[in-house]
């Protein structure tokens, strides 16, 4: 594969609608999503491939005569065989557990020099040993794009589909008496970027589609909504490397029902406001940080306003060909349909740091905290998470995993406390 239509590939797969092109260079220059051409897997021509089933002439697939020839196959299959202490995340009686998780996954990339398209196809299929019931298949299939218009102007869409369970210690999960919760969630999005020097300005648009699944006697119909955002941002280089921006948003959530079960009208729309710095630094290390004001009105009366002082801030830092060191905080609310909780106001914070012991064995060391304050209530919880991982690069075709991990919730309300222990082994194949 050519280093450009790498350096492609990697791009349109880490970077998501609305984010910033110097942090996504600084993290494909992370430790672990560097390019490593002799570990890379170097995937499949899609005219060979299909030469190869008969759907295609082999003089067509020799001579690269085919439009898709243009385009690489990347499958993979990943098994996670893991232990967990408390798989229900419940204060008490406390259920162990061993699971098997099956991680297929089929990626068609584009190989062109300029511009990008993916097609990603894959699912998580998991299955409990002593209880069944907990078995899951999740599923997702997506396409990604990206458009260089000009050297000074790109457009990036994104359109997914995924089938998705709602994990257990949930804001919403009703508990172990209770079936898992399935929804459908559909993403689709839009992302306009121009950098005219010293000027940059970006918008983005993404729609949102949740589709939850009734179970048994548990109708989740009143859960079922569509969220619409759009964010914009305006910046200026102050001097070399370093930008001052705007970033204005906003919001509108639409449920299918016009109340829930409780009665309540649950459309809300929202803003948010953010000015800040954002510092770059050749894709070695990239921070940024912005502070204002957001803004949450629900239709219902009685479901009161969340507003509040709000933050953003995020780093990563390529210290050294072997460490990276990231960071990422923010502010922002998020849905619920708990009885007289209008809304949950969270603060999240997460930091990792992996280091290359050897060529091919990576080192990371990773934790975070979550804060929910449950606005129209008095609950308040507490969470923090840490891991550690060992991951080996062992050849193109193969690679394997350790993970250590602890997480722990702690609530000013009765029954939600708990704490839950992970040991997994991670074994794939790549081609």
């Amino acid at each position: 594969m050519r280093p450009a239509a790498r350096a492609l590939i990697a791009a349109l797969c880490l970077a998501g609608p609305g984010e910033d092109g110097a942090a996504q260079s600084a993290k494909e220059e992370s430790v672990r999503e560097r390019p490593r051409p002799e570990l890379d897997p170097n995937g499949i021509e899609l005219d060979d491939l299909l030469s190869a089933v008969g759907l295609l002439g082999r003089e067509t697939a020799v001579n690269n005569s085919s439009p898709l020839s243009s385009f690489l196959v990347f499958p993979k299959l990943v098994v996670e065989p893991r232990y967990e202490t408390n798989i229900f995340r419940t204060e008490r009686n406390a259920q162990p557990d061993r699971i098997v998780v099956v991680s297929p996954e089929l990626r068609i990339a584009s190989d062109w020099v300029n511009h990008a398209a993916s097609f990603i196809v894959g699912a998580d299929l998991g299955r409990f040993d002593r209880r069944s019931t907990e078995d899951y298949d999740n599923w997702r299939a997506a396409f990604e794009g990206t458009l260089e218009l000009t050297d000074e102007a790109r457009a990036r869409g994104v359109f997914k589909y995924q089938r998705l369970f709602e994990e257990r210690g949930a804001i919403d999960d009703r508990g172990p008496d209770s079936p898992l919760t399935v929804y459908s969630l559909t993403t689709a999005g839009i992302t306009g970027e121009y950098g005219p020097q010293p000027i940059l300005m970006r918008a983005a648009f993404e729609a949102k589609r949740f589709d939850f699944d009734s179970t048994g006697q548990i109708d989740n119909d009143d859960r079922d909504r569509t969220e619409l955002g759009l964010k914009t941002r305006l910046g200026y280089e102050l001097v070399e490397n370093t930008i001052l921006f705007v970033e204005p948003s906003a919001n509108r959530r639409v449920y299918e029902r016009r109340r829930d079960f409780d009665g309540l009208a649950r459309d809300s729309h929202g803003f948010q406001g953010l000015i800040g710095l954002s510092w770059d630094a050749s894709g070695v290390t990239f921070a940024e940080f912005g502070v204002g004001y957001l803004s949450q009105r629900y239709d219902d009366p009685a479901l009161p306003r969340i507003q509040a002082p709000t933050f953003s801030a995020s780093a990563i830092w390529n210290a050294t060909d072997l460490m990276t060191v990231s960071v990422k905080l923010e502010r922002l609310v998020e849905e619920t349909t708990l009885v007289g909780i209008s809304g949950i106001l969270t603060n999240r914070f997460t930091a990792a740091i992996d280091y290359e012991i050897i060529d091919g064995v990576i080192v990371g060391v990773g934790g975070g905290h979550v804060s929910n304050d449950y606005r129209g209530g008095t609950r308040e919880d507490a969470s923090w998470n840490a891991a550690i991982t060992l991951d080996y690069l062992i050849h193109q075709t193969l690679f394997a995993g350790l993970r250590l991990a602890h997480a722990q919730r702690s609530s000013n309300t009765a029954g939600f406390d708990y704490s839950n222990a992970i040991i997994a082994l991670r074994l794939g194949a790549q081609f």
